[in-house]
């Protein structure tokens, strides 16, 4: 159920401290490199009705117990899927050439996928109106976007605005729990974290995740970042094979 809300008068002070850097960018291209200036300029994002800003606090949805459910129930029958057609990809030579995964990485990809390497994170978009099943739109597997927003600056807001009520997930408990999965596993306390320059959104995630790692398991991280936006791939995947 979508109910009108009143934007708190100093929503951007109370997102930036979240590390939300992106939430005034216009939500059709919040990170704004992925774009063409000329294609998306803000004179023509005004001209479309297309600047409202990414960070929105004039609506929220209630959801029942039994639609949080059922959206949870469909994440995990969406997950236990892809990662079958996952190990049809990984299995086929036409299929990685066909997905982009540089060849020269195939027997890491393959050794990681017989290990069963632990999974950290996965986001789901999902098509739903409240009746019926939820549908797939997409799935970004350990991919740091939405923390910052769901984990920090969605709970503040719900903190402050609705002091009775909560979030139906629990994500910064979720990613504390996965921290020490992985280092208990891996028997280790380092994390390697990077992240390109170039993106505004990887850099908020950024100290989002690496703060959860450390108050999971007092796990020691180092962050690499690229000056040009470019990460060194091959050789971090060189060492770890």
């Amino acid at each position: 159920v979508r109910h009108a809300e009143v934007p708190r008068s100093d929503w951007r002070e109370r997102v930036k401290a979240c590390g939300l850097s992106f939430a005034e960018l216009p939500g059709v291209c919040w990170a704004r490199s992925f774009y063409s200036e000329y294609l998306l300029s803000d004179v023509w994002l005004r001209r479309l009705g297309l600047d409202e800003p990414y960070w929105n606090e004039r609506a929220s949805y209630k959801l029942s117990d039994e639609g949080a459910w059922r959206i949870e129930r469909a994440c995990f029958e969406l997950h236990s899927m892809l990662l079958e057609a996952v190990d049809e990809v990984v299995r086929s030579d036409i299929l990685l050439d066909e997905f982009g995964v540089p060849r020269e990485l195939w027997p890491q990809v393959r050794s990681s996928w017989e290990r069963r390497d632990t999974d950290f994170i996965g986001r789901f978009d999902l098509l739903w109106d409240g009746e019926g099943e939820p549908k797939f739109a997409e799935y970004n597997a350990d991919t740091p976007t939405v923390l910052v927003e769901a984990a920090e600056a969605q709970r503040q807001w719900c903190q402050e605005v609705h002091t009775d009520k909560g979030q139906f997930n629990v994500l910064p408990e979720a990613l504390a729990a996965g921290w020490r999965s992985i280092a208990f596993e891996l028997l280790a306390r380092s994390l390697l974290e990077a992240t390109p320059t170039s993106s505004s959104e990887g850099r908020g995630a950024q100290p989002t995740s690496l703060t959860l790692a450390i108050a999971a398991q007092g796990v020691r991280h180092q962050a690499m970042v690229a000056a040009n936006g470019e990460l060194p791939v091959r050789s971090w995947y060189e060492q770890r094979a």
